[in-house]
């Protein structure tokens, strides 16, 4: 009897020391129950807002527990860059989640998103000659098409005679910007098959939260009904899949990103199999779409609280472009407040908050903690961006504090939404770009203003992946 209660003991001892000695100098946290982890503590609803006070509480890094497994909160731009840039060789890597999965994964294929080490080097590089070459040799191309979709854009809102949610005609737009520049080819603002995969992403990216729930969890996917939209997102999933093959194999020879791929792919043996160029279209078309969108959305709501901001664009546009031609990429140096707007609307509603989850390949310290194999890693860009020590007053939409006196931009590199090291955004310009040309474009041509008798948008959010304003809007488009 003794000998059995001292073999137990014994386990007991070396089950303790398995489970807390790789704790022992973590980032400091909410507190972790078994198999639960931190779950009873998180306000899921307003997550956000609870970050920002862990933030104040526990510092620049700490660590929720989502069941056994440790994220790790990086919350300040010096730890971000620590961590991506300076010891990019061990936190680089994507965990292989139920999430990530669903996001960057086709038919079995991946491309950047997952990719690892020397792989991943392999495909960012096939990703960015493909993009300098479109820029550089086709960059005026690349405004024209922009342009011609802004047209279409413009047109639409023209007919709007009454108040109106601008909301699906601005994912339209940018959508097809994207397709554009990645098949060569535009979607019609009322085709059904590009309106329910749009419907579909849109889903995926709300459905970010509740995979973190299901990651540590994953039998609660099949649990009775669809309480989480597992279910959902897999249809929307294989949605997804057959209109990116349809349309690839009809628009492989335009001229467009997906030629250029193909032709790398064909002239370099080493290059990524032909397969995978559809996981990296639908990457790039995925990391643009909503996220532009959402930004005009945004900056367009802040501007309606915020009048006087939209009155000096629309005087900027009138003294550098007038009515007569359209905007360029040329006039951004003399229209940088308008760069400015999306800085701020970027700064304050950062589209990806937390950004895409990165993983530890192999246990280190950053900041002075221990951060072990296969801990998850959290950038987040939303404490960065509403941090009162880089910007005073940080809940105050304030396109100026991006502005020096002579009207040159400044202190925009803290700003971090395309995140940095080797998983920065490869599409980042193709977003800055659009964005300029997009809102110049409905600034030049329309005043907004709230309909009468309501109030302005409230900028209350919701959390997913991206930010989504929680509550839409209308706004009165007025010819200039």
């Amino acid at each position: 009897m003794d000998f059995i209660l001292t073999i137990g003991l014994i386990s007991l001892i070396i089950i303790a020391y398995l489970v807390l000695w790789p704790k022992r100098n973590l980032p400091p946290g909410l507190p972790s129950w078994p198999i639960l982890g931190s779950l009873p503590y998180l306000d899921i609803k307003n997550l956000l807002e609870q970050l920002l006070k862990l933030h104040r509480k526990y510092g620049d890094v700490m660590t929720i527990h989502m069941g056994s497994k440790p994220y790790v909160f990086l919350n300040s731009y010096n730890v971000i860059k620590e961590a991506f840039v300076a010891q990019k060789e061990y936190f680089s890597d994507r965990p292989d989640s139920l999430f990530v999965n669903m996001l960057a994964r086709v038919k079995g294929e991946t491309g950047m998103i997952l990719a690892k080490g020397d792989t991943r080097n392999h495909v960012r590089g096939i990703v960015a000659k493909a993009l300098n070459k479109t820029f550089n040799v086709g960059k005026t191309q690349f405004e024209n098409n922009v342009m011609e979709e802004v047209h279409v854009l413009l047109d639409h809102l023209d007919e709007k005679t009454k108040p109106y949610d601008m909301r699906w005609s601005l994912t339209m737009c940018t959508s097809n910007i994207v397709h554009v520049l990645n098949l060569g080819k535009r979607f019609a603002y009322d085709d059904e098959s590009f309106q329910e995969q749009l419907e579909g992403e849109k889903e995926l990216f709300e459905f970010f939260i509740k995979a973190q729930i299901l990651d540590p969890f994953p039998l609660l996917r099949f649990l009775p009904g669809d309480i989480f939209g597992y279910k959902k997102c897999l249809a929307n999933q294989t949605i997804r899949n057959k209109f990116f093959t349809k349309h690839l194999e009809e628009n492989q020879e335009n001229d467009c990103l997906l030629k250029h791929w193909k032709e790398m792919a064909k002239e370099d043996p080493n290059s990524i199999e032909i397969e995978s160029l559809i996981v990296l279209v639908y990457e790039l078309f995925e990391g643009s779409i909503h996220t532009n969108s959402s930004t005009l959305y945004i900056a367009l709501a802040y501007m309606l609280n915020n009048p006087g901001v939209q009155e000096k664009i629309h005087k900027l546009i009138d003294e550098n472009i007038g009515q007569d031609r359209q905007p360029t990429i040329a006039d951004r140096k003399h229209l940088q407040y308008i760069d400015a707007v999306c800085y701020e609307t970027l700064r304050l509603m950062p589209i990806g908050p937390m950004g895409i989850p990165h993983i530890c390949s192999k246990t280190t310290t950053l900041a002075g903690y221990t951060i072990p194999e296969s801990a998850i890693l959290i950038p987040n860009l939303y404490a960065v961006h509403h941090d009162p020590n880089t910007w005073p007053n940080p809940e105050k939409f304030d396109p100026s504090r991006f502005i020096d006196e002579e009207g040159k931009l400044q202190n925009h590199d803290k700003i971090i939404p395309f995140s940095m090291g080797k998983r920065v955004c490869p599409g980042k310009e193709v977003a800055k770009m659009s964005l300029f040309l997009v809102l110049t474009s409905l600034l030049q041509r329309y005043h907004f203003s709230v309909p009468p008798g309501e109030s302005p948008p409230s900028l209350k959010v919701k959390l997913g992946l991206t930010l989504e304003l929680e509550t839409p809007y209308k706004v009165c488009i007025i010819k200039r």
